[in-house]
C-alpha cells in the first residue's frame, strides 16, 4: 500500500496570537509564603487548610 505524498511547496495560512503584558511587576511579587498571585488564588481556591 503507497503512503499520499504530501506536497512541498505548497502555502498554507499559520494562525499566530499577538499578547500584551502589563509591565508592572505584580507577577513576580509574591506574598508572606511566597507565592505569587496566581499561585496563593490556586492554594485558596483548594482549600489553604491542606499541609
Amino acid at each position: 500500500m503507497k503512503m499520499p505524498r504530501s506536497k512541498i511547496g505548497r502555502h498554507q495560512t499559520v494562525q499566530s496570537v499577538s499578547v500584551t503584558y502589563a509591565r508592572n511587576g505584580t507577577s513576580t511579587k509574591s506574598n508572606a509564603l511566597g507565592m505569587r498571585p496566581m499561585q496563593e488564588r490556586a492554594y485558596e481556591k483548594r482549600g489553604s487548610n491542606i499541609c
